[in-house]
């Protein structure tokens, strides 16, 4: 039966998707932006993007353990990292072509809570669900209390509000999460995103030869993953809009969106062809050991 909560949801759904597609479409007049330009980018300069995807890599890998952590310390039980990597890959995938809901945690969680925790009681079931927006808060949390600390530097009003919501939420996140996870998941938070903003300067710099002061851009690179949450298509659009707050560069940062937009896709591909290698490694093990 259709219920009004249905409704709600699903035109929540339509207007995040609509809001998406107007962001993208203004960006894309906004800056005469061309497919063929990135084709370009990634002849003259694939050292650069190399090295710039391999540190994005890394950063999702940690983002993925961080879940983890989450999940293992809510249900209380310890599961298999490899199926976290599967996850979050499916889950970016669908994330890059609009097929979330919302945000991708919508789909990692739900498999995750009725896959592997299928055996388990309701609560367990909800806390598997809400894992993965949990992670997503905690990495806000982690790019808030830094735009607090640097906020100090660059003093900036809007800034520091963020920093204090970010702060704000952590005690809510330490209600629910042992105070041990609850460190060392913000301490990986902290290392993703400077990971992944040096990954974007590599970019900014080297590939569309501008100049940054790495602390500026840092700070920029942080507006931007906050303001990413806004965008059905993987933070692709809204980012850009982050971005251009500190650094005024609306075309430059557009092509930073995208370069990060297609690593996310690349990353997820690597991940499940990974999976899926060390799964037939793993049957092929364990065949033999019966034998």
């Amino acid at each position: 039966m259709f219920s009004f909560k249905n409704l709600i949801k699903y035109l929540v759904l339509v207007l995040f998707l609509f809001f998406s597609i107007a962001i993208l479409y203004y960006l894309y007049l906004k800056t005469s932006f061309k497919f063929s330009q990135i084709k370009e980018f990634y002849l003259f300069n694939f050292r650069e993007l190399i090295l710039a995807n391999l540190i994005t890599l890394i950063a999702f890998i940690l983002k993925t353990y961080r879940w983890k952590l989450i999940v293992d310390s809510l249900v209380n039980k310890r599961l298999n990292f490899l199926k976290f990597i599967y996850l979050s890959s499916i889950g970016s995938l669908l994330n890059s072509v609009g097929l979330s809901i919302i945000i991708s945690d919508g789909i990692k969680s739900t498999i995750l809570s009725f896959d592997d925790l299928k055996k388990d009681d309701k609560i367990n079931k909800i806390k598997g669900i809400l894992s993965s927006y949990g992670d997503r808060i905690l990495g806000i949390i982690a790019a808030s209390i830094l735009l607090l600390f640097l906020s100090a530097f660059h003093f900036n009003f809007i800034f520091i509000i963020l920093g204090i919501i970010g702060v704000s939420l952590s005690f809510l996140a330490t209600k629910y999460l042992d105070i041990q996870v609850f460190i060392f998941s913000i301490i990986i938070s902290f290392i993703a995103h400077i990971l992944d903003a040096f990954s974007m300067y590599l970019i900014f710099v080297y590939v569309l030869k501008q100049s940054a002061n790495f602390y500026i851009w840092v700070l920029a690179h942080l507006i931007g993953s906050i303001f990413s949450v806004f965008s059905i298509f993987a933070g692709l659009g809204t980012r850009t809009i982050g971005l251009s707050y500190i650094i005024n560069n609306v075309k430059n940062n557009f092509y930073i969106d995208i370069f990060y937009y297609l690593f996310q896709v690349f990353n997820a591909l690597v991940s499940l062809i990974l999976f899926f290698i060390i799964l037939s490694i793993n049957k092929i093990v364990l065949k033999n050991k019966n034998f």
